[in-house]
C-alpha cells in the first residue's frame, strides 16, 4: 500500500523537530526545505519556456519515469474515493493508460486560464465533486513539460497562461460529470503549492470528454485502490489534505559501492570522464588524504569521494549543453528550460546505463525541484537548478538529491551525484493512519500546510517512514 506526497515547490519556513505521538509511539518529522527554494519570486522561468520554436528533436528522449505522479486518486459517483497509495507500479500503469487525456488537456487545442480563477473556489469545487480524478506530482512542474512527457509529437503550439505565464502543476484535478448519452465530461484545474490555481479549457469551448477506454481503465484499476478522504483545512488559504488509513511497509537499507565505477581501470576511467566532457589525457589526477579521487582539467574539477558523492564543478565555462543534446539552440541565442531539462534526462540515463545497480536499486529517481538561484546584486549570475531525488513506492527518501544540476547560460556548471542504492530490509512497520497523525499534529501545532510521508534514517540507520510537516 502506498503513501506519498512530495514536496516540490517552495515551502516557506519549515521547522525541524520531532514530536512523540502519544499512541503507537510514532514520530512526526519536521523537515526543512533548502533556503534557495524559499524565495517564491525566483521560481518562475516564463522567459525561458520557449514553446513555439522547438527543434525537431526537442521532445525526444524525455523519460516519463522521472515525472510519473506519486499518487493518483479517483472517486466515482456514489462510491468512496480511493488512491494508488504506496504502489508506484499501479500509479505508473494508470498514468500511462490516461496519457491521452493529459495530452488533450495540455496540448495545442487547449488554453490555460489563470485570470479570475480563485484558488479557494477551485478547491471547494473539487471537494464538493461527486466524481473526480486527482493527480499528485513530486513537485510543481510546468505543464508543457508534462505534455512533452506524455506526447510523442514535436513542434506543437502549447497554450500559455494569461499574461504569458506557464502554470506550474503539483496537482491536476479532473472533475467528472455524466452526460445525457453516457459520456463522461470533465472540468480541469491545476494547482501548485503556493495556493495558485488555473483552469484548462478547449480553445473552441467544446467540453473535455474522458475517453471510454480511459474510464474502463480507471474503473478496473480502482479495484486495487486504498480508501481515502479529501478534507480542507483553512478558509482564507485552504489546503486539500488526502487522508488514508494505516498500512504495513518495509524499512529500507541504504548501500553504496563507489568501487563499481572501477576508476582504477583506464578504460572505465576514460568512459566515466567522458560523461563530464573531460579529456583524461589532459586531466591531472590525485587522491586527497581522505581518499577522494580528484580530476583537474583547466577550470574543471571532478571529485569522487571514498563514500558516495560525485561532484563536478567549473568556475568558467562548463559542460556545453549542445554536447549533451547533440544540437545547437538554433534561432535562439540560448537554450530553453526544456533543453536543459532534456539534457538532465539524457545525462542521468547515460551515466546510469553502465551501472544499473549503482544508483537507486529498488528506489526510483524522480524530478523533485526546479528553481533558480539568484546572486545578490547580479542578475546575470542566476542559475537554473534541477534536482532529482530518490523515491520508494512514491515516498521520498530523506537523503541528498540523487542528481543536482546547475545551468548557467549554455553550460552545466555544477553536477552532484549521490551514489546510493536502496533495498527493502527484512524489518516491517505499520504507519500511523494519516487521519490520526493529522488530527494529533493539528492539536499540537494548529495551522500548517500539509503532512506527507518521508523515508528518514532512524537510529539503526535503516530508513523508516515518518510524517513530514510542512508549515
Amino acid at each position: 500500500m502506498k503513501v506519498k506526497k512530495k514536496i516540490s515547490d517552495i515551502l516557506l519556513n519549515i521547522v525541524i523537530c520531532i514530536l512523540t505521538l502519544s499512541m503507537l509511539t510514532m514520530t512526526v518529522l519536521y523537515a526543512k526545505q533548502k533556503a534557495t527554494q524559499n524565495n517564491s519570486d525566483t521560481q518562475t522561468f516564463d522567459n525561458l519556456w520557449i514553446v513555439n520554436d522547438f527543434e525537431e528533436s526537442a521532445f525526444s528522449l524525455f523519460d516519463i519515469s522521472y515525472s510519473v505522479p506519486t499518487l493518483i486518486a479517483y472517486k466515482e459517483t456514489g462510491k468512496a474515493a480511493g488512491a494508488t497509495v504506496f504502489d508506484s507500479g499501479l500509479t505508473s500503469a494508470l498514468y500511462s493508460a490516461l496519457s491521452d487525456s493529459i495530452v488533450d488537456i495540455f496540448g495545442q487545442n487547449s488554453v490555460c486560464i489563470s485570470e479570475n480563477v480563485q484558488y479557494a473556489d477551485a478547491v471547494n469545487e473539487l471537494l464538493s465533486a461527486d466524481s473526480y480524478i486527482l493527480f499528485e506530482y513530486s513537485c510543481a512542474l510546468p505543464f508543457p513539460y508534462l505534455y512533452a512527457l506524455c506526447s510523442a509529437q514535436s513542434n506543437v503550439d502549447i497554450s500559455m497562461c494569461a499574461g504569458g505565464e506557464v502554470a506550474d502543476i503539483s496537482r491536476l484535478a479532473l472533475i467528472l460529470s455524466q452526460g445525457e448519452n453516457g459520456e463522461t465530461y470533465y472540468t480541469c484545474y491545476g494547482f501548485d503549492f503556493k495556493n495558485n490555481a488555473c483552469r484548462f479549457e478547449h480553445v473552441d469551448n467544446s467540453p473535455y470528454i474522458l475517453q471510454a477506454s480511459d474510464k474502463i481503465y480507471i474503473d478496473a484499476y480502482s479495484e486495487s485502490f486504498e480508501r481515502i478522504d479529501l478534507v480542507k483545512t483553512g478558509d482564507d488559504e485552504p489546503s486539500v489534505q488526502m487522508l488514508y488509513g494505516s498500512f504495513g511497509y518495509s524499512l529500507l537499507d541504504e548501500t553504496s559501492d563507489i568501487s563499481m565505477l572501477r576508476l582504477g581501470d583506464e578504460q572505465s576511467t576514460t568512459a566515466f570522464l567522458k560523461h563530464f566532457e573531460i579529456n583524461p589525457e589532459k586531466a591531472n589526477r590525485y587522491t586527497d588524504a581522505d581518499g577522494t579521487t580528484v580530476f583537474i582539467s583547466t577550470d574543471e574539477r571532478l571529485a569522487v569521494t571514498s563514500g558516495k558523492i560525485i561532484e563536478y564543478t567549473c568556475e568558467k565555462g562548463g559542460i556545453p549543453i549542445k554536447k549533451v543534446l547533440g544540437y545547437t539552440p538554433g534561432k535562439k541565442s540560448s537554450f530553453s528550460l526544456f533543453d536543459m531539462l532534456k539534457a538532465t534526462n539524457i545525462f542521468i540515463s547515460e551515466i546510469r546505463l553502465p551501472y544499473p545497480q549503482l544508483m537507486g536499486k529498488s528506489a526510483d529517481i524522480k524530478l523533485s525541484a526546479i528553481y533558480k538561484t539568484q546572486a545578490e546584486g547580479d542578475a546575470q549570475a542566476s542559475k537554473a537548478v534541477f534536482e532529482y531525488s530518490y523515491f520508494y513506492n512514491g515516498v521520498k527518501i530523506d537523503t541528498a538529491p540523487a542528481f543536482y544540476f546547475e545551468f548557467s547560460a549554455n553550460t552545466i556548471q555544477k553536477i552532484q551525484i549521490n551514489i546510493s542504492g536502496f533495498s527493502t530490509s527484512s524489518e516491517k512497520n505499520v504507519l500511523l493512519p494519516k487521519a490520526t497523525a493529522y488530527n494529533r499534529i493539528s492539536q499540537e501545532l494548529g495551522t500548517f500546510k500539509r503532512i506527507s510521508p518521508l523515508y528518514s534514517p532512524d537510529d539503526t540507520q535503516l530508513y523508516n517512514i515518518k510524517w513530514a510537516v510542512w508549515q
